[in-house]
């Protein structure tokens, strides 16, 4: 991917884009004042970390640990059915590169 893929969200931008791997641990998201970003290099699943990334948002007190909790019993409450649902919308949203 040479230009990463920008959104709008409920109001925080999602960029997706492939980081570099500085550190040897690979980072599926990120979240900072009101900007998401979605690494594409690692294996995980974008639409959980996208998730995952909103709960940042709107818990900006909640610990990582916290967090990681919440959004794994979310991703796992889901039937098969619903999280094919959210990739197609993951898949769907309207992705611009600038």
């Amino acid at each position: 991917m040479d230009r990463p893929l920008r959104v709008m969200v409920e109001g925080v931008r999602v960029i997706l884009a492939q980081l570099p791997n500085q550190d040897k641990k690979e980072m599926a998201g990120c979240y900072s004042e009101g900007v998401i970003i979605i690494n594409l290099d690692t294996d995980a699943n974008p639409a959980s970390t996208l998730h995952h990334e909103f709960l940042h948002h709107r818990h900006p007190r909640w610990s990582e640990k916290r967090v990681a909790r919440e959004e794994q019993k979310w991703w796992r409450g889901l039937t098969t059915r619903q999280q094919l649902r959210m990739f197609r919308k993951f898949a769907n949203l309207n992705w611009r590169s600038r």
